[in-house]
């Protein structure tokens, strides 16, 4: 798991917004877009398919 982490982190964000993935709804280290990418990954991983306003929310970034 670190190990993992420490890879995500050197490749592609920093220690903070890894660390609020969990509140990226609400933290201001998100972007709009951002979050729009989260909110369809998180249906698409936790009920395998996505309602469409968030499809939509997405698809404009």
């Amino acid at each position: 798991m670190d190990i993992g982490r420490s890879f995500t982190i050197k490749a592609s964000m920093n220690e903070a917004k890894f660390d609020a993935l969990e509140q990226y709804r609400t933290s201001a280290l998100f972007t709009d877009a951002e979050r729009a990418a989260l909110d369809y990954l998180t249906e698409v991983t936790k009920d395998k398919k996505v309602n469409p306003d968030t499809f939509s929310h997405m698809s404009r970034h």
